[in-house]
């Protein structure tokens, strides 16, 4: 059974007694990481409630799977996790539906993101997976790190029109998060959730920041317009 998080506050600084180490390379390198695929190094843990303060545990890979998806403070690009953070919380806020985000600050004074699950459900106890897919593999690009660059956002809108419900909402994201200054906005940046009438919804947000903040993050699109083969500015 996962953990329940109906009482646990959103947008509340996590707390852990997991030591600093636990979160950085060393750490990541050993641990077998089932969740989201990316280039961004993550793993999944589990959330609980204490003392009404969501906590932070490890979870035993082998028996168990975490509620929520963890990504490290990163050397590369900083202050990340505050960004996608920031970010997520300015789109719930305008009403679009987004993974719920927490930061949580370990004892060296760095912050980690801390994102709940949403591919997975809990039914009387038992934990399942909801039929959640990535755009570029409901478009059958290849999964390799060039495929979700090879389409157009003509052609994700396109496809999003086809086969998504209130195409017009995925629409609306896709252009504030272009406002907001999301230049990575990929076609595995995107998923769906197949619904039990075998139509696909647009699953909650996610991977959602400003990339101009950082050094040789160009201000452009991910994807291209119209049929031009470099990103456009």
């Amino acid at each position: 059974p996962l953990p329940s998080l109906e009482e646990a506050p959103v947008r509340k600084t996590v707390r852990t007694d997991l030591p600093a180490s636990f979160f950085y390379d060393g750490a990541l390198r050993s641990r077998r990481r089932f969740s989201f695929s990316g280039t961004q190094e993550k793993f999944t843990a589990r959330l609980i409630v204490r003392n009404a303060v969501p906590t932070l545990e490890n979870v035993d890979e082998a028996n168990e799977i975490g509620n929520v998806i963890v990504k490290p403070w990163s050397g590369r690009y900083a202050f990340l996790p505050e960004n996608e953070f920031f970010v997520l919380s300015i789109m719930s806020e305008m009403g679009f539906e987004t993974a719920v985000p927490r930061l949580l600050a370990t004892d060296d004074g760095r912050r980690h993101l801390v994102v709940e699950r949403f591919d997975i459900a809990s039914d009387a106890g038992a934990c399942r997976r909801l039929r959640v897919r990535q755009f570029a593999e409901l478009m059958e690009l290849s999964m390799d790190e060039g495929g979700k660059y090879s389409v157009t956002t003509e052609e994700v809108l396109d496809f999003a029109c086809a086969q998504i419900e209130d195409p017009w909402n995925f629409a609306l994201a896709y252009a504030v998060g272009w406002s907001i200054g999301n230049g990575d906005m990929h076609a595995k940046n995107f998923s769906a959730v197949m619904g039990d009438g075998g139509r696909y919804r647009l699953a909650p947000l996610y991977d959602m920041l400003n990339t101009t903040v950082y050094e040789n993050m160009k201000d452009w699109l991910a994807l291209p317009f119209g049929e031009c083969c470099n990103p456009s500015p």
